[in-house]
């Protein structure tokens, strides 16, 4: 999306006291010039899972009161907290407190072999 428009859903993930209008999710996006790449792809969908209650996945983030913190609110933050934390393209984002929120003290990038073995081990 290189024309400054959003999704219908883009406009629409966020708690009631965030917008992400066109100044909103977008503004902050061409800052950093990664939309579309693999790590942005996974910062949104984990907003949109936590904040979006038509997410699919809702029931089992939001709904559990799971969030994402402040801090990652802003993808640049993300990014950074990713790439000196051993972010690698095919790792997946894993909360090391299931109950916890997506934050720096509770997250770890694994593979989802790993991810797969880590919820076998709590069943």
């Amino acid at each position: 999306m290189n024309n400054g428009e959003i999704k219908s859903s883009q406009a629409r993930f966020g708690s009631s006291n965030h917008s992400f209008g066109k100044r909103g999710v977008n503004a902050v996006s061409y800052k950093h010039g990664d939309t579309g790449t693999k790590l942005y792809d996974i910062w949104a969908h984990m907003r949109y899972r936590c904040f979006n209650t038509g997410s699919k996945a809702w029931k089992w983030y939001g709904g559990r009161g799971i969030i994402v913190c402040d801090e990652w609110r802003e993808f640049t933050a993300f990014k950074e907290w990713s790439l000196a934390n051993g972010y690698q393209e095919g790792l997946s984002i894993d909360r090391i407190d299931n109950n916890g929120n997506y934050a720096p003290y509770n997250c770890q990038w694994l593979s989802r072999l790993e991810n797969a073995r880590k919820r076998a081990t709590k069943s």
